[in-house]
């Protein structure tokens, strides 16, 4: 994923101006193509022919059972989900919030963890905690926090 700040930020920029494709140069006689495609969803294709699909689309958002949506949990407002994936493999990241403590949140998401062999490890500190995770083919970090009477939980899961 070359080059992947740069074109994810225009592919997400294009993604609020309709469907449209732009090419851009990379200053090397190669370019990035950047393929809006409906509402939510962006295709970058490098000068390698190499492709990337971004969406931002935080509701349709695809987890895994070893991190789902947590029960209940809400997503949170003013922030989004989106999902990267090229031939490499697949990055989601998405927020959701819950009247649930942080231990109870912990505890689920360690459990569905443990349930798929995946070993995680908890750190916490003042309340808040993160879990990482991994079995060689997939990966999860979960931060898990509490702010203002709520428990914000950030997942970031990757998938090959």
């Amino acid at each position: 994923m070359r080059n992947i700040p740069l074109a994810m930020t225009l592919a997400l920029a294009l993604a609020a101006c309709g469907n449209q494709a732009t090419t851009i140069p990379d200053g090397k006689g190669g370019s990035t193509v950047i393929e809006q495609r409906g509402g939510e969803t962006v295709a970058l294709t490098g000068a390698d022919g190499k492709k990337s699909v971004i969406s931002s689309d935080a509701a349709n958002v695809k987890l895994p059972d070893f991190a789902p949506a947590y029960p209940g949990g809400a997503l949170v407002d003013g922030e989004s989900g989106a999902t990267i994936q090229n031939e490499k493999g697949k990055l989601t990241v998405v927020s959701f919030s819950t009247a649930d403590s942080v231990d109870k949140v912990v505890a689920f998401y360690k459990a569905k963890l443990d349930a798929k062999g995946m070993k995680p490890t908890v750190m916490s500190s003042e309340g808040n905690s993160v879990l990482t995770a991994g079995d060689g083919s997939n990966s999860a970090m979960i931060a898990v926090s509490q702010e203002d009477g709520t428990t914000k939980i950030g997942l970031s899961v990757t998938q090959k």
